[in-house]
């Protein structure tokens, strides 16, 4: 399964669409109370990050939850991370969201138009949350965002959580 992406209080109306709750150190996908809620992760930086393009960073306007594999990776309104871009004719990235990244570790594979094959190092180290794939570009061009300040906090996965008392006979 992919990765998954919710936003919090993104719904004003009646929502459709997955909900996820997070309490403490976990959190319940398709729970009842469930104050986050499942959009497209390419839509999640128009949505929730206010950007600092020249410093390459950015701040998250509204709280997020990027769901990778058995964990949830939560970073709360006015959290601050940085990204880099990989654009190349093709690339092949080699790490995951939920990885920790080294500075200068190697995170992807690209090719040059004229062929150079390039091995692409991360300037950044942190908590790698989101990978980005910009589809409109002529070439292959990826957005990775890393925590690089420790903000995000990495939670227990659980497929559902009623609250108590609901759907009791």
């Amino acid at each position: 399964m992919g990765t998954r992406c919710f936003i919090e209080e993104y719904c004003t109306e009646k929502c459709i669409g997955t909900s996820l709750l997070v309490e403490g150190d976990e959190c319940y996908l398709g729970a009842s109370g469930g104050t986050f809620r499942e959009v497209a992760c390419d839509a999640l930086p128009s949505i929730a990050f206010n950007f600092d393009v020249t410093n390459s960073s950015a701040t998250t306007d509204k709280g997020f939850v990027v769901m990778v594999d058995d964990k949830c990776i939560f970073l709360g309104k006015g959290s601050n991370f940085k990204f880099f871009t990989i654009e190349y004719g093709k690339v092949k990235i080699e790490v995951k969201e939920g990885s920790i990244i080294k500075k200068w570790e190697v995170v992807a594979e690209a090719l040059s138009r004229k062929g150079t094959l390039r091995k692409v190092k991360s300037p950044l180290e942190g908590l790698l949350f989101l990978i980005q794939q910009d589809v409109l570009s002529k070439t292959e061009k990826y957005v990775l965002y890393i925590d690089t300040s420790g903000q995000a906090r990495v939670l227990r996965k659980h497929e559902r959580k009623e609250r108590f008392g609901e759907n009791s006979a």
